[in-house]
């Protein structure tokens, strides 16, 4: 009766629609690589999938006829209760497997590349799980009291947009900057709450006494909707350093290391041995070391909008080029193109191998003093 039901209801747009928004999501049209396991999964429970699967509920619980009499007899139900558990489970299957593909495609790519999988990286996930039985759940109430689907899909959706403004339980991202790992209780808090919400949702659906659905229904929505939990922890581990010679990504950005590496170590035997210049590379930025940053890959682990990696050179030495006085000036430009071999350098390039170092150790000695007249004489 379940398949029936999916199959003549709203399941399969649902699924293709829920696929297609979520795949966009963790890939966009450029398979980037939406990783580690953390952010695949927390990518995933951010994506708008609840409007979707609320739309397709409302629409489905308040269609009553069947296409043809076979279908009405196989996917009818005794009790009321039934009937409208059985429209519920149908569009949950539709929205779950819309995200199952995506992901299983997301969780291929994490294995491949070696992607760091935070502690309960996986509770996100979960939670995507009760929120779509939530909001099918809600879907189906509004479609058992509204009688115009189109009027119920608009009210229900300009609710969830309203609720959901990023703090509340249903739609949120894990924080920006350093490593995050979810707080256990919190998830497994919103995991219960949700899973009350669907019970108590189809109960009163089931009922069909209009005058007692609107309190419990709105009362549900807020208080899973506006919670302010901490959902999130810091993880050590995460941010522990990972390195290969003197190049050095967090944990958590591991699968990165390689292409870093091959960024950051041409940079670093360029200058190696010339004063004052870096001899490590890593993601805090002090000005005395490479600043390494996250990266936008694809699915083969290269950079993406970045060709020639000209972007992400300039990034990781801007600190120590540009310190303080030398924001961004004449001389800073010459010295990363010096260094980079990315642009001109013709007032570095006329000189001799040895006194193209030496320039470059004088500016880096007069750039962090500010002293300007030191400057001037480079220039």
């Amino acid at each position: 009766m379940l398949l029936v039901e999916y199959r003549r209801g709203a399941g399969p747009l649902l699924t293709l629609a829920v696929a297609v928004v979520t795949w966009l999501s963790l890939f966009g049209l450029d398979w980037r690589l939406t990783g580690p396991w953390l952010r695949l999964t927390a990518t995933i429970q951010a994506v708008p999938i609840p409007p979707l699967v609320f739309a397709a509920a409302v629409w489905q619980a308040s269609r009553e006829r069947r296409r043809d009499m076979g279908d009405q007899l196989a996917s009818s139900a005794r009790a009321t209760w039934r009937r409208r558990g059985l429209t519920w489970a149908s569009v949950v299957l539709g929205g779950l497997l819309g995200v199952l593909v995506p992901f299983v495609a997301g969780a291929v790519l994490m294995v491949v590349h070696g992607a760091y999988p935070a502690p309960g990286w996986w509770w996100p996930l979960l939670t995507t799980v009760f929120a779509v039985g939530f909001h099918a759940a809600l879907g189906l109430l509004v479609g058992v009291v509204i009688d115009a689907p189109l009027v119920g899909i608009v009210l229900g959706i300009t609710v969830y947009v309203a609720a959901s403004d990023g703090y509340g339980l249903l739609k949120w991202q894990s924080p920006d900057g350093g490593s995050w790992a979810p707080e256990p209780g919190a998830f497994a808090l919103n995991a219960v709450a949700l899973a009350l919400g669907v019970v108590v949702l189809i109960a009163v659906a089931a009922a069909n006494r209009a005058i007692f659905l609107a309190v419990p229904a709105v009362l549900a929505y807020v208080v899973v909707a506006t919670g302010t939990i901490s959902f999130w922890r810091v993880d050590e581990r995460g941010a522990e350093l990972v390195c290969r010679e003197s190049v050095c990504v967090d944990r958590a950005s591991a699968h990165q290391l390689d292409a870093v590496f091959a960024i950051a170590k041409p940079l670093l035997d360029k200058v190696s041995g010339i004063p004052g210049a870096p001899t490590t590379a890593s993601p805090t930025r002090t000005g005395a070391n490479l600043w390494v940053t996250g990266m936008m890959m694809n699915w083969r682990g290269e950079q993406l909008y970045d060709v020639g990696d000209r972007i992400y050179r300039r990034t990781m030495i801007d600190a120590v080029v540009s310190p303080r006085c030398a924001d961004r000036n004449e001389l800073s430009d010459a010295a990363a193109a010096w260094w980079t071999g990315d642009g001109s350098a013709s007032r570095v390039e006329r000189l001799s191998p040895e006194a193209q170092r030496r320039w470059f150790a004088d500016y880096l000695s007069a750039a962090r003093r500010c002293d300007t007249a030191a400057l001037a004489v480079l220039r």
